[in-house]
């Protein structure tokens, strides 16, 4: 198993610039899991957040104040902080050679992008998508390639949920320079990352869009975009947005069928003949022969074989899925979106 072979091989020290509810949640539990990762620190401008989550996870807590001069002190960073508070961070801990995990959103454009992957060494610097490394991405892409129902013509993604909340006008969400935007970025970023995974995109061009923007912040999108994936083009419609309630899914429309599934790691694939005479659903079952050994069918399990790759591809000087440079296109969809939503 990978996560296996990480463990013979590292021992890193990491350090934890952000205490919010994705580290809480997802990043510490798994770093502590991982034999060989020791987490050397936790940081937060809301020191009481570090605090609450150094006597947690037993992980030590510093003020904001010294985490340039303890950037030094580790092997690999954690970023995850709001985008507009990252670029002195990214910036020394690419002076002082330590590589680094950036949870998502990477970057708010392609040549902002561009300009921190040059900062590193390619296999030392990972972007947080790790919807990647669901078990839907990997059998809708198998599907794909494989061409089990002819030629992929059109993708439909749907994600919404009637939520308001920002927890107040100095919290980061509000602030479009902080977050980088709103519901595209912040949430339905990772939708978007795993149609292009999963097509094996060349390109991507939005082609026209649609939106609900207030302050610079957008609560609702609708766009139609067109990939290319090895001069074959595929229509893209999706449909993000805060305002109301939506079915919340993917729909692969091929020559053949349509293969349907929800954003869950292991959400069950209906596929739908082309004349919807008959249905049929597909039940990924844990555990099941032939799954990829890097197959999420959980979050945490994502989390957890998204940090072993990243660990691994240090370890050894190899990049992998993980790395950031793998994900531009990702960004180009995203600033395409803002480009034609925003004055």
């Amino acid at each position: 198993m990978l996560a296996e072979n990480t463990k013979k091989v590292m021992s890193l020290r990491v350090g934890i610039i952000g205490a919010g509810q994705i580290v809480e949640d997802a990043h510490l539990p798994v770093l502590k899991a991982i034999e060989g990762a020791t987490v050397t620190w936790i940081a937060d401008i809301d020191k009481a957040r570090s605090d609450l989550l150094s006597r947690m996870y037993h992980v030590r807590s510093i003020d904001a104040s010294d985490i340039s001069r303890a950037i030094a002190d580790i092997d690999v960073c954690l970023i995850a902080i709001p985008l507009g508070a990252r670029r002195d961070y990214i910036e020394r801990c690419a002076e002082t050679g330590v590589a680094l995990y950036a949870e998502k959103p990477f970057a708010r454009t392609v040549e902002e992008h561009g300009r921190y992957c040059r900062l590193f060494p390619e296999y030392k610097l990972a972007a947080g998508f790790q919807r990647r490394l669901y078990h839907t991405t990997h059998i809708i892409r198998e599907i794909i390639a494989g061409q089990y129902f002819s030629k992929l013509n059109r993708v439909a993604y749907s994600i919404g949920q009637y939520s308001v909340k920002s927890g107040g006008a100095t919290k980061f969400v509000t602030d479009p320079v902080l977050s980088g935007g709103g519901f595209v970025i912040e949430s339905a970023i990772h939708g978007l990352d795993q149609i292009l995974l999963a097509t094996g995109a060349d390109d991507i061009t939005v082609e026209s869009a649609g939106a609900v923007v207030f302050n610079n912040i957008d609560y609702q999108v609708t766009t139609l975009a067109a990939l290319t994936a090895s001069d074959h083009k595929v229509s893209v419609e999706c449909e993000m947005t805060r305002l109301r309630n939506l079915r919340q899914e993917f729909d692969y429309h091929f020559d053949n069928a349509t293969v349907s599934f929800g954003l869950a790691p292991a959400s069950p694939l209906a596929v739908t003949g082309v004349d919807r005479s008959a249905q049929v659903t597909l039940k990924l079952e844990i555990g099941s022969a032939g799954a990829p050994r890097d197959s999420a069918f959980s979050v945490n399990q994502a989390f957890y074989l998204f940090w072993s790759m990243f660990l691994q591809g240090i370890a050894s000087k190899e990049t992998n899925i993980t790395s950031a440079s793998k994900s531009l296109l990702t960004t180009q969809w995203v600033e395409g979106i803002y480009r034609a939503i925003l004055p």
